[in-house]
């Protein structure tokens, strides 16, 4: 799809190890067509910016708020380990707890917080928290600057279920899901075939994608006959 001309969006939690197992993908000359947000949409730059994402960088408020809280909390600190960004503090359960339970007791910490405006999102290995305005559909917005006017961007993930880290991502039309699906009707869409989940299914939809003259079109009729 890079070869053909098309700019792909990558929208993480994760940070610079996504980078650096990108560009050992991925030939050096199509990096400039790849965007990537980091730290769920907290820092985006394209796949060339060796600088990108920040090593070091202090919360921004309120985030500073949010981690002086958290780390005040004796449990959470047996709980789970904090990874404090300037974007976002990445929150990850130890065998001893469930992300599910996780979210609920970072979410009952922070509930004084509310009036300072911060997101709380999960996904399957942890939990995040990020300021308003910080977001996976960032990088929807960055795509879609680089791109023909009146073209589409086809978003693709997994947690697209409140409060999944993909929900405002695949609240974007159109989108398809390729695990959760939230209660909308008319984006979220999991089109997969049955039993065909996560990557697996990312990589069925991608082979049911036909490009031409510069343009990407998913046949779904596709889905059910690639081998």
């Amino acid at each position: 799809m890079l070869e053909a001309g098309l700019i792909l969006g990558i929208a993480t939690g994760r940070g610079r190890s996504v980078r650096e197992s990108l560009q050992k993908t991925l030939l050096s000359g199509l990096w400039d067509r790849v965007v990537v947000g980091y730290y769920n949409g907290g820092e985006i730059a394209l796949l060339e910016r060796n600088e990108a994402p920040l090593r070091e960088s202090p919360p921004e408020p309120p985030l500073d708020i949010v981690r002086d809280l958290l780390k005040r909390d004796p449990l959470l600190h047996s709980l789970a380990s904090l990874t404090i960004r300037r974007r976002q503090i990445t929150i990850e359960p130890n065998r001893r707890i469930s992300t599910d339970t996780l979210l609920s007791y970072v979410m009952t910490l922070i509930a004084p917080l509310e009036a300072q405006g911060v997101r709380v999102l999960a996904s399957s290995h942890s939990v995040d928290v990020l300021p308003l305005g910080v977001g996976k559909l960032a990088v929807v917005d960055d795509v879609k600057r680089r791109i023909r006017e009146g073209t589409e961007v086809l978003c693709i993930g997994d947690r697209g279920a409140w409060p999944g880290n993909d929900c405002a991502l695949l609240s974007h039309e159109p989108s398809l899901s390729v695990d959760e699906v939230s209660a909308s009707l008319t984006t979220c869409w999991n089109i997969a075939p049955p039993g065909l989940s996560g990557a697996d299914a990312t990589l069925r939809y991608l082979q049911s994608i036909r490009i031409a003259n510069g343009y990407a079109t998913l046949h779904a009729r596709d889905l059910w006959r690639v081998s």
